[in-house]
């Protein structure tokens, strides 16, 4: 099968926690956020990622997505760093930024996070490296759940690639630097999650498929 490159240019949407319609990010609210978050308070929230149970808070956001539990959901997201979805409603990427769960729409089809695919989203991951995006007759190089303490969506800069500010450049670097674990279900989606003031935050979710133009 054709490879696709998978790393273009970005846009990014927002939306502020009063609102239902997605919004470009102000440059005041962006400047607002980078203030709050600091070198020295994402090393700190490194540091105690390791004591904390990822795999029991896991099996919880799990019951919370299968229950469509909107609630419990939203005691995931942080009131300020938001919710980042990575979308593709086109050839090139969309990050869509909300505060409550029941404002998100998928681009392309419009349908409420509770109406996605989430097949297979019961597996237990593995604590095992991810799987590599192949593009051959499967598009990962192995299938299943896995979870790693890694961070490769900082490790790939994505937000470089795009025309927006350099302050919303530097927003989601800095929100992306806080990402402790990484969940790749190979059949539905990938999630981040970072680890902040001591409460597991599910900070991004890729619900692009891999491979497709």
């Amino acid at each position: 099968m054709k490879k696709i490159i998978y790393i273009l240019s970005i846009v990014i949407v927002g939306c502020s926690p009063s609102s239902t319609d997605q919004e470009i990010i102000s440059e005041k609210t962006t400047e607002t956020l980078i203030d709050t978050i600091t070198t020295d308070s994402v090393n700190n929230l490194k540091r105690t990622a390791k004591t904390t149970d990822f795999n029991t808070f896991y099996d919880n956001f799990v019951t919370v997505i299968t229950n469509k539990d909107t609630a419990n959901f939203n005691s995931f997201i942080h009131k300020d760093y938001g919710l980042h979805f990575i979308e593709a409603p086109g050839a090139m990427p969309m990050f869509v930024k909300i505060y409550a769960i029941e404002n998100f729409k998928a681009i392309n089809t419009q349908q409420s996070f509770f109406n996605l695919a989430f097949d297979g989203i019961e597996k237990t991951p593995l604590n095992d490296s991810l799987p590599q995006v192949i593009c051959d007759d499967n598009i990962y190089s192995k299938q299943g759940c896995f979870v790693q303490e890694t961070n490769p969506l900082n490790k790939s800069q994505i937000w470089n690639y795009s025309d927006l500010t350099d302050k919303q450049k530097q927003e989601i670097e800095v929100i992306a630097n806080t990402i402790t674990h990484t969940v790749v279900n190979t059949s539905n989606y990938t999630f981040y999650f970072s680890l902040i003031d001591n409460n597991w935050l599910v900070t991004f979710i890729d619900i692009r498929t891999p491979c497709s133009a």
